[in-house]
């Protein structure tokens, strides 16, 4: 939990200081502002908006012990959505306020009117640090903008004195001349920008809004320059969707100038001689210069305002402008962005052909592509586990057929070869004996919506161990689970789908890996054999396809008989010895089964490996196979579309998912799980073109349902697809139990109407 708490302002001879405690990882730190003039009118709207990204990289939840305006209140669900639909490592979280200032717009527009004709009230603003951005903005507005904010502790380091006295001076010139007011502010929020992320991918724009509302006591409206066009916009901290949303009782925030590219603002404000006199660009300052003349930024502007014959009527650049610099600066995204602007606007500019040939080969140059596509590197798992040699370890092996024998086994013979202690638990009775340490959980296919197992026992071990290790893993759904995951978990993935769904989704995205399935290093030298005839091995269970069995066939998992056994490691052993020893008779190998492919295309044998119902046998094929084993072929499932399922099914769940058609359900809890079960239905099998059993599943009556349902269930949730959005109250109540028939049964306990 991140608490915000005593909150107090104090006014000083000449400046007023507001500062806050915020509670963190049970840390208690200090924020800070000061600026010349009036206390702000809600000061917990300044902590709410400059701490909530802190909570949604902690996934925890945000208290702030104060009053917060109702209309930044409304939105604060809407700017955590933004967030995390650029970052899926930003958690959507609860904010919990001590009080609301309710919001009344009719009294806002009478207070500003009134403000308006105050001669002693300044109401417009706009962010100024002295840059082409703010400076085009003030251009725009000049006659309605009256007060230029500056903040010291942003680009400016607060300890750096030298250099903001230097800028201030630049500043207060550049305010004197244009006839408004200079409004500077100091303030520490940047040195919390860890807790959130990247300062300018995460929080600067969250940083300017909350300096904004502490000024809601002057101004009624702040202009926040845009860094970028609309046609250029991407995730970026400060953004036209974000800023307006942090608007509070007293003080709109406007995202101005996106309708203006980079070579547009430097032509406006290239003739505006207070421009050429003041404008600072650089953001490296070496010496505590003004404009060192030598950063992409001083060298992209040094050239967009030579285009122009600017450049020399610029005060603030005393180096002269050499255009093989532009080179090396266009290495930067943002510079290719912009040399894309100018070569767009070419023949409005009246460049020669030699500037337009030289930038579009600069454009060529970093279009370039590899010949082959660039993976995510995999880990050597060798190099990995030789960090726990001579220590002791608990191995958790993965619940399943004689495949999971194999990784196993494998897993066995890695930790022996790297000298790792390993005690292996394999019963919850078992697993709930852990006391600390260091716990891998084997590796498989456990992590998918058909198995829940998997889940089970990392949940068990969790609160018993140090450090958790998942190891090689296909992984789908589970998607509550894995958001919530603590830091101490490692997880490897064995495949690139996913991969990338569990970097999207785990708070700690530098903690997953790629790694082959560790049925890639079992020892298969003693069964080496050239084999006789054709096997036909296909699997019979929930993960088999639509694809014919031939009358031959023998479902290996199933048809070794093990003997009793005195351990889990004995048995695994076993059987993963009876499983290679049974593939190396033959000579040809056709299966639907991942490691029966594995085990079959190490011992040399000519191998068609199927798909299984959804892609895990192609993802592994694809990372750890095509490349590796000429033997091995992929045969992909053949798909029969279904001309009227847009129009029934799939349709009646969008049509369900209408704002008005959800909130006929509101009043109405059998109406709520019936939507959820189609819900349930469209996301997995219309997607998955299952269209039998998604029909079978829509027309049942009763609640209990696949274990798919879990899966889906919390997707809707947590991705917000939820009947109620504006409360938490269907996440906090309800309720997933597993029935004795194995059936997930849903329960809505103390849902309000």
């Amino acid at each position: 939990m991140i608490i915000v708490n005593n909150i107090q302002s104090h006014r000083h001879d000449n400046f007023v200081e507001l500062r806050s405690d915020i509670q963190i990882n049970n840390k208690i730190e200090t924020m800070w502002l000061r600026w010349q003039g009036e206390e702000c009118h809600i000061p917990a709207d300044i902590f709410l908006i400059a701490t909530l990204l802190f909570a949604m990289r902690a996934n925890e939840k945000l208290v702030i012990k104060g009053v917060v305006s109702e209309r930044l209140l409304q939105n604060i669900y809407k700017i955590q959505e933004i967030h995390h639909c650029f970052d899926r490592t930003l958690s959507i979280i609860e904010v919990e306020v001590e009080d609301v200032l309710p919001w009344n717009m009719t009294d806002y527009w009478q207070r500003i009117q009134t403000e308006s004709f105050n001669s002693n009230k300044s109401v417009v603003g706009c962010c100024f640090s002295g840059g082409v951005d703010s400076f085009y903005s003030v251009f725009q507005h000049l006659y309605e903008v009256e007060t230029l904010v500056f903040v010291h502790g942003f680009d400016i380091a607060l300890e750096n004195t030298v250099l903001k006295d230097k800028v201030l001076q630049s500043l207060q010139v550049a305010a004197n001349r244009l006839e408004k007011n200079l409004l500077v502010v100091e303030t520490n929020i940047r040195y919390f920008c860890h807790y959130a992320g990247d300062w300018d991918k995460h929080y600067h724009g969250t940083a300017i809004a909350a300096v904004g509302a502490a000024l809601s006591n002057h101004l009624h409206k702040l202009y926040i320059p845009s860094s970028f066009t609309y046609s250029n916009i991407f995730p970026w901290g400060g953004h036209p969707l974000l800023d307006p949303l942090y608007s509070t009782n007293y003080i709109d925030f406007d995202h101005d100038g996106c309708e203006a590219t980079r070579i547009e603002k430097i032509k406006a404000i290239a003739t505006e001689a207070i421009a050429m006199d003041t404008l600072r660009v650089c953001y490296e300052n070496p010496n505590n210069t003004y404009n060192c003349g030598q950063c992409r930024k001083c060298i992209s502007t040094m050239f967009n305002l030579e285009l122009f014959g600017a450049l020399a009527q610029c005060k603030t650049f005393n180096l002269p402008f050499n255009i093989d610099k532009l080179q090396n600066a266009s290495n930067n995204p943002i510079e290719q962005i912009r040399i894309r602007e100018i070569l767009a606007v070419a023949h409005k500019l009246n460049l020669s052909p030699d500037i337009i040939k030289f930038l579009q080969q600069l454009v060529i140059n970093n279009d370039k592509k590899p010949t082959q596509a660039i993976l995510p590197q995999r880990i050597d798992i060798h190099a990995y586990l030789k960090q726990f040699s001579g220590k002791s370890v608990t191995y958790i092996p993965n619940h399943g057929n004689a495949g999971d024998a194999l990784i196993a086994a494998a897993t066995y013979q890695l930790f022996e070869k790297h000298h790792i202690n390993y005690i292996t638990k394999f019963s919850d009775a078992e697993i709930e004996t852990i006391e600390g340490g260091i716990v891998f959980y084997g590796g498989g296919g456990n992590l998918v919506p058909h198995y829940h197992r998997g889940e089970e026992c990392i949940t068990k071990a969790l609160p018993r161990c140090d450090q958790l290790v998942i190891l090689p893993h296909t992984i789908q759904g589970h998607y509550r689970f894995l958001h919530h995951l603590p830091s101490k978990v490692t997880i490897f993935c064995r495949d690139l789908n996913s991969y990338h769904y569990v970097k999207s989704i785990y708070s700690e995205p530098e903690q997953v890996y790629l790694c082959d399935d560790l049925a890639f290093h079992f020892d298969y030298q003693p069964y080496q054999n050239q084999g006789k005839g054709i096997a036909n091995m296909f699997r019979l269970d929930v993960e088999k396809t639509s694809i014919t069995i031939p009358a031959d066939n023998i479902d290996l998992s199933s048809a070794i008989k093990i003997p009793p056994m005195d351990s889990i490691e004995t048995r695994y052993k076993f059987l993963a010895d009876a499983f290679v020893k049974y593939i190396a008779q033959y000579e040809v190998v056709n299966t639907n089964r991942l490691h029966i492919a594995i085990a079959a295309a190490h011992l040399g044998k000519k191998v068609t490996l199927h798909a299984n119902s959804y892609w895990k046998n192609e993802a592994v094929f694809q990372l750890s196979m095509k490349n590796n084993f000429a033997n091995v072929t992929f045969v992909a499932e053949l798909k029969v579309p279904n001309a009227n399922i847009p129009n029934t099914l799939v349709a009646k769940f969008v049509e369900m998912l209408n704002v008005e058609a959800t909130r006929s359900f509101q009043q109405d809890l059998e109406g709520v799980k019936k939507l959820m079960i189609i819900g349930m239905a469209a996301w997995n099998y219309a997607i998955a073109k299952d269209y039998s059993l998604l029909k079978r599943i829509i027309e049942r009556d009763d609640i209990n349902t696949s274990r798919e349902f879990e899966y889906v269930l919390t997707t809707l949730i947590e991705r917000k697809l939820q009947l109620f959005p504006n409360t938490h109250q269907l996440v906090d109540n309800c309720k997933i139990n597993l029935s004795e028939n194995n059936h997930y049964e849903i329960s809505l306990n103390n849902i309000e109407n």
